[in-house]
């Protein structure tokens, strides 16, 4: 880890996961020099970073920067690609759910909406979740669940709200098992990360607002019809959020088909895919060095 902060860490601990702590980037290849196979997961590799694992079969998720044509394999799962080069895997296909996801049972669907998520990840540096929650407060006989990040940093703002609003809710932070909080929800309202998928697993109707520019990029809240996407988060006002909001509590068919085409799709199989393709590709690779 590279200028770890000290919740990053605390997090890998939490989590049982050994980390080495390091100076510089040529610290990286000394310490893969023994491996076969290295695993970049961090935005936009270089490509000097790259060439310096020249002799390791290499796989990167996420990535977008210009070491990626020199990887060997990359996942994009966030991005959809119509005509991606061939070292390039692009799209929900890919997606690799948590796997307290995993072991949960898809939600089933109900004619009533009673109980609605708001979740913006772990920072929500626009404060999408009091926007979402002033909406809320237009409809009556709702239960809400609010989740926030452990970067949240609008506390002030919305504690004065809630000291003051109506809604019924349930206020969570720093959550470690998302799946078993997205059971029992009829309608999400999310950003437009890796979330998305999340609820797409869980079979949940959502609505999705980008909060940045890179987050714009991600392509599956437009092309699926289980998720209704608003664009981003600057240029959704209130009276927008509120109706399609209102459409999908009033009109169940609507909803009906949004859960129907999420349950079609085996977002689930994402982890058996990424395997099956790094496996291949990595004895493909080993074969021609072999031969060469």
């Amino acid at each position: 880890l590279l200028n770890t902060f000290t919740k990053g860490k605390q997090l890998l601990q939490e989590n049982n996961y050994k980390y080495l702590e390091i100076e510089s980037v040529n610290q990286v290849k000394e310490y893969c020099s023994g491996y076969d196979i290295v695993i970049n997961d961090f935005l936009d590799t270089s490509t000097d970073y790259i060439e310096g694992l020249a002799d390791k079969f290499i796989v990167n998720f996420e990535d977008l920067g210009d070491g990626a044509d020199k990887a060997n394999i990359v996942f994009n799962a966030l991005y959809e690609f119509s005509n991606p080069k061939k070292n390039h895997k692009f799209g929900w296909h890919y997606f690799i759910l948590n796997e307290k996801i995993l072991i949960r049972e898809p939600n089933h669907f109900r004619d009533e909406v009673m109980q609605i998520l708001i979740t913006f990840g772990g920072v929500d540096q626009n404060n999408l979740t009091l926007k979402a929650l002033r909406v809320l407060e237009r409809f009556n006989g709702l239960k809400v669940k609010i989740i926030l990040g452990p970067g949240y940093g609008h506390w002030d703002e919305l504690s004065r709200f809630l000291e003051s609003t109506s809604l019924d809710y349930t206020l969570l932070s720093d959550v470690k098992d998302m799946g078993k909080e997205m059971e029992n929800i009829d309608i999400a309202i999310t950003s437009n990360g890796r979330t998305v998928y999340e609820l797409a697993a869980m079979n949940i109707p959502t609505i999705s607002i980008s909060q940045n520019d890179r987050e714009t990029m991600h392509m599956f809240s437009r092309y699926s019809k289980g998720v209704r996407y608003l664009g981003i988060g600057c240029n959704v006002d209130d009276e927008t959020l509120y109706e399609n909001l209102k459409e999908l509590i009033d009109n169940k068919d609507i909803r009906y088909k949004m859960y129907e085409s999420l349950s079609k799709i085996d977002i689930r199989r994402g982890i058996k895919n990424v395997k099956d393709e790094i496996i291949s590709s990595f004895w493909r690779w080993k074969d021609e060095k072999n031969n060469h």
